[in-house]
């Protein structure tokens, strides 16, 4: 979303800006990107408004905390979005029943009459929701990030429990929008972003209580499983972030 850069310094002006210098040509990026969405909200987003401006292409930033535990509602700390299930048939479910009671709720209804008629309140609403979201799961220790209670399976060389399922989740609503995106004659690119703990050194690690079985690129080499069964293109940062950190 970029809320904490100016506009002009936001990675999707940034990349127009360098797309049409480099081949003299005239490129429009456009930002649909929501502080804490997770990668079933970007679907539903995409439906409704992404492919309606008809791109040339989608590139989906996927970040490996909150785009995995919040698809699916066990592992969530913040119930106001779309959450999916599997069936017994391996179908994908939406559950939207969150959605629809923080729609009704006195924040959700502020927030919605405030919505698009001020970027700073916006903003203002954003932070307020992610500091909640933060202390609520552990991230947040005042000016400190904390990630002692993080879901540490998210590392794991093997998956398990509510993480698999989640990640069952994740990789269908992967193909959806692949499958979404090129029925419009589109290209779709995955990128994935390291997180914070992925950056930092070996302590942080041991605080999180993360065991000598986790693994700091795991998630990264999920989403190269998944691109590789579901033929996705997928570009994975965390080398280049490691590099400069």
């Amino acid at each position: 979303e970029g809320i904490g850069v100016p506009l002009e310094r936001t990675f999707c002006a940034l990349t127009e800006e360098d797309l049409n210098k480099r081949y003299n040509k005239k490129f429009e990026v456009m930002n649909f990107g929501v502080s804490g969405y997770a990668t079933g909200d970007e679907y539903i987003l995409l439906q409704k408004e992404v492919m309606s401006y008809a791109p040339d292409m989608v590139v989906l930033v996927f970040f490996s905390f909150n785009d995995v535990t919040g698809n699916y509602s066990p592992l969530e700390h913040v119930k106001r979005r779309f959450y999916f299930d599997i069936d017994e048939n391996n179908n994908l479910v939406l559950d939207d029943s969150y959605y629809k009671r923080y729609l009704n709720s006195l924040e959700g209804r502020v927030r919605f009459l405030l919505d698009g008629r001020s970027r700073v309140l916006r903003g203002l609403l954003t932070l307020y929701r992610n500091l909640v979201a933060f202390k609520k799961c552990g991230i947040y220790r005042g000016s400190q990030l904390d990630y002692s209670n993080i879901e540490s399976d998210l590392f794991n060389d093997e998956l398990s429990g509510d993480c698999e399922i989640a990640w069952k989740i994740t990789e269908q609503l992967l193909f959806k929008i692949k499958e979404c995106v090129e029925s419009k004659n589109s290209k779709f690119l995955l990128v994935s972003v390291p997180n914070g703990l992925q950056l930092s050194e070996q302590d942080a690690w041991s605080k999180a209580g993360l065991s000598s079985r986790s693994i700091r690129n795991r998630p990264e080499q999920i989403l190269r499983q998944i691109s590789d069964r579901k033929g996705i293109d997928y570009l994975d940062l965390l080398p280049i972030f490691l590099a400069k950190s």
